[in-house]
């Protein structure tokens, strides 16, 4: 029966309700009885390399640098008196100078030299303290 309602009628339910009844258990018998498969052994990682180890340094692609000296004079044997010009043409330098003074990268300069000197062009490479000199002797008589 249905409960009463604030107005004191019934409502009736649509599906009269059944009782409940436990539900059955199956046994199996005969099957053989289940094996859990093996587990697995854990072994702990190696531990990391050391994090606090200098880094190695790559050094940058080697680019096909054009670098070139050219440093001559037009006489390398003069009299007392006389005068030559030293030549030059230097590619791919930061710095170039003659006999100590600065210099463009190509250019020319007449000398007249009194005696017997060396003429030096020195010339600095790029990323490099190294420094190329190339020496021009003038022999005077």
């Amino acid at each position: 029966p249905a409960p009463p309602t604030p107005t004191n009628t019934r409502v009736p339910t649509p599906f009269p309700t059944q009782p409940k009844l436990p539900t059955p258990t199956v046994v199996f018998s005969g099957f053989p009885t289940a094996i859990a498969p093996p587990t697995a052994t854990l072994r702990p990682l190696p531990p990391p390399p050391n994090a606090t180890a200098t880094p190695t340094f790559a050094p940058p692609p080697v680019v096909d640098r054009q670098y070139s000296v050219s440093f001559r004079a037009q006489a390398n044997d003069l009299f007392k008196g006389d005068c030559t010009r030293l030549e030059w043409d230097v590619v791919g330098s930061t710095q170039v100078r003659l006999q100590g003074q600065d210099v463009e990268p190509s250019g020319s300069e007449k000398v007249c030299p009194e005696r017997t000197t060396d003429y030096t062009l020195e010339v600095q490479m790029p990323d490099s303290t190294q420094i190329d000199r190339k020496k021009v002797k003038i022999r005077v008589q």
